[in-house]
């Protein structure tokens, strides 16, 4: 069975249930991540999917919840990675695979590394879905309760669906996660995704308004100051205003919108930077380490030598996030300039920051030409993270040259923004090519078994 057909016919795979933190949830999420088996023969141990999306528990609600975090946590470490390989700030010179360079640098299998960032996704999708429909029927919750733990679930949906089309652009993106074979949902063109996203976002901040004062389920500490419908929602809106940053690319009121969630937002230049939501990790059994941390004298993760040469001097971002180190060669690419920003196997990755949301709002408000505003941003994260002096910008165009720049050096190594930016703004053809080989990965492609899966056509609507 593929891992599309898998998806399709509401099966969800171990991968997610290997993020899974305690025993006592293992058994409800066996049967949601369950992979092929005979189902002539019922599991006697485990609960039935229609008794999970059908009136489940509040324990079985809290399950769900978690597995929902954990499935997005699994690919943090990966989306990072692959999307700062294809954005030229880091390598992964890892000799036991050589498709991190012949893939990732020069051409991308549809059926290998090219699946990346698609069919694990769909499964937390789809683990989405089934904490939505389990909701809706619980009658251990209230009201409240049950629009609460709706409008987190259709957030992280959204933000996996992000991913997706962050990833794939102008491929397309599945709409959604089917429930069968039957009902493959539609691929959608790059515009209409990011209108999808959107809008469960959107839909998200109205049942999260009226979800009350508590989820009927606790959040991990990366969520500390997140953790209620209300400052939750905060969280939301940062990942819509992302989104209508994407989407101003076409339309550029979407510029306006992205302020207006901004304002909704958690962003605010005089609370610290790294004020956000981030995944934690531990060593505990059962549990997931940080998946980007590695020994700095054995690391096959390696920033590009042009992280540290297209630095300004004295930028205290380079020496925070990065060090020299032994030199490693690969493929005849080479760099002994090693990560830092995660000091140990526990340290938590970010999902989203202040830093970030200043950098957005700076970001919007040169789409809308509003210099002074963008200034300002601009200029606290160049004092405040890089320990750099102010600067005055002539035109939008010098600013926003000056935005990319800080936004490389204040996401470095968590996030794949320079990749995206680059791609956004027509600039990938800038970005440093290391061997006549190489070429600089514009998305990913649809990958091979859901192509398969459509009769090996896929048009985007």
């Amino acid at each position: 069975m593929t891992i599309t057909s898998r998806i399709r016919t509401g099966e969800l795979p171990a991968a997610l249930g290997r993020a899974a933190l305690h025993a006592s949830r293992l058994a409800l999420i066996a049967v949601l991540l369950h992979g092929c088996k005979d189902t002539l023969v019922p599991d006697l141990n485990n609960p039935s999917l229609e008794g999970i999306i059908t009136n489940p528990t509040r324990a079985q609600v809290q399950t769900m919840a978690r597995g929902v975090l954990d499935g997005n946590r699994t690919q943090q470490g990966g989306y990072i990675r692959d999307f700062e390989i294809f954005g030229r700030d880091a390598y992964n010179l890892d000799a036991a695979d050589p498709r991190w360079v012949t893939e990732l640098l020069i051409s991308l299998d549809p059926g290998g590394f090219g699946e990346r960032q698609w069919g694990s996704r769909y499964r937390n999708i789809k683990g989405a879905n089934v904490l939505i429909q389990g909701a809706q029927t619980a009658g251990a919750l209230s009201a409240a309760e049950k629009a609460a733990t709706i409008g987190f679930a259709q957030t992280f949906k959204a933000l996996d669906l992000q991913a997706v089309a962050e990833a794939r652009d102008t491929a397309g993106v599945a709409a959604d996660a089917g429930s069968d074979t039957q009902s493959l949902p539609p691929i959608l063109c790059r515009d209409p995704a990011l209108t999808r996203i959107s809008d469960l976002l959107d839909s998200a901040k109205t049942n999260l308004l009226a979800g009350g004062s508590s989820f009927p389920f606790p959040l991990p500490a990366g969520f500390a100051g997140f953790d209620t419908p209300a400052s939750f929602l905060k969280f939301n809106r940062g990942i819509k205003a992302k989104n209508e940053i994407y989407r101003a690319k076409n339309t550029a009121s979407h510029y306006a919108d992205a302020l207006t969630a901004l304002s909704e937002s958690f962003v605010d230049t005089t609370k610290s930077l790294d004020l956000g939501v981030s995944h934690v990790y531990s060593l505990a059994a059962g549990d997931q380490a940080n998946p980007l941390f590695q020994d700095t004298a054995t690391t096959v993760f390696r920033a590009h030598p042009s992280v540290r040469t297209d630095a300004e001097a004295g930028d205290l971002r380079v020496t925070r996030k990065t060090a020299i180190g032994s030199a490693k060669t690969y493929q005849g690419l080479t760099s002994n300039i090693v990560f830092t920003l995660y000091d140990s196997p526990t340290a938590p990755i970010p999902i989203m920051r202040n830093e970030e949301l200043i950098l957005l709002r700076a970001q919007a408000n040169i789409g809308l030409g509003n210099l002074v505003a963008a200034t300002a941003d601009i200029n606290t994260i160049r004092v405040k993270s890089g320990g750099l002096a102010p600067k005055a910008y002539a035109t939008t165009a010098i600013a926003l040259d000056e935005l990319l720049k800080q936004k490389r050096y204040s996401l470095l190594w968590e996030s794949g923004s320079r990749w995206i930016d680059a791609r956004l703004y027509g600039r990938l053809a800038t970005l440093p090519i290391d061997q006549p080989t190489h070429k600089v990965i514009p998305n990913f492609p649809i990958p091979t078994p859901e192509k398969d899966a459509r009769g090996g056509n896929i048009t985007c609507q």
